[in-house]
């Protein structure tokens, strides 16, 4: 499940910022099919579902995510925390799949503005889909976590 992740490890979410604004910076190359600021796009859509809610999936999916989240969430939630990652390939709800243009400043500026609302936000938060009810310090993990993910596929040029 763990792929090779260019030694990220966040600690807070004031590391995911720092390390994109040193990526925006110093420039980078692409590993997968997103750039920099379709990344931002998805991960702020991500910190703040958490918070405002989720888009409404189409009922087959809802089923599926329901019987996932009754018979095997906690095992693989312990699996994405253990191994910090969600494995190469991961699906995700299409409406966080960013468009293919984007203005990378203001995506950054708008994942700042979202991780810090998730940091201070103190709940309470809607249920994953997936995992079910998350307390505050696992959904900042998740977070962390998550973000590590998708930038490891963008490799510095400095």
């Amino acid at each position: 499940m763990k792929q090779e992740n260019r030694g990220l490890n966040f600690k807070s979410l004031d590391d995911v910022i720092e390390e994109v604004r040193r990526l925006a910076k110093g420039g980078y190359n692409k590993k997968g099919n997103w750039d920099l600021g379709q990344m931002c796009s998805h991960l702020a859509d991500w910190a703040l579902y958490p918070i405002d809610g989720y888009p409404s999936a189409p009922a087959p999916i809802r089923a599926v995510l329901a019987l996932i989240r009754i018979t095997s969430s906690k095992k693989q939630l312990k699996k994405v925390l253990e191994n910090r990652g969600f494995g190469k390939g991961s699906p995700t709800m299409k409406e966080s799949v960013p468009s293919d243009t984007l203005d990378e400043e203001a995506q950054i500026q708008r994942l700042s503005d979202a991780l810090h609302r998730l940091d201070q936000h103190p709940g309470p938060f809607h249920a994953s889909p997936l995992f079910g009810d998350l307390d505050r310090s696992t959904w900042i993990e998740m977070n962390l976590i998550h973000a590590e993910h998708h930038l490891a596929y963008l490799e510095p040029k400095f």
